[in-house]
């Protein structure tokens, strides 16, 4: 992912980045309730790869190199 190499260039703090990763978990989860909405003729074939079973949360604390915990955290002061 090319945001993941910027946030590497990029000189921001911890909350930075963990509001960054709030914006990028938003973006997450719009894609799995898409793919949520799927039509049976929609089916998979068997012989893609293992699709990754853990949530967006911990998909974007690997990506933005924080624990789970902060992008929780982050969402939740994005919200209010």
């Amino acid at each position: 992912m090319i945001l993941s190499l910027d946030l590497r260039r990029w000189q921001l703090t911890v909350a930075q980045l963990a509001m960054v990763g709030a914006r990028m978990r938003e973006m997450y989860d719009v894609k799995a309730k898409e793919r949520q909405k799927r039509k049976p003729a929609d089916v998979v074939p068997a012989n893609l790869p293992e699709q990754i079973k853990s949530g967006s949360r911990d998909q974007v604390a690997k990506i933005v190199g924080m624990s789970g915990k902060s992008i929780d955290h982050a969402t939740k002061v994005a919200a209010n």
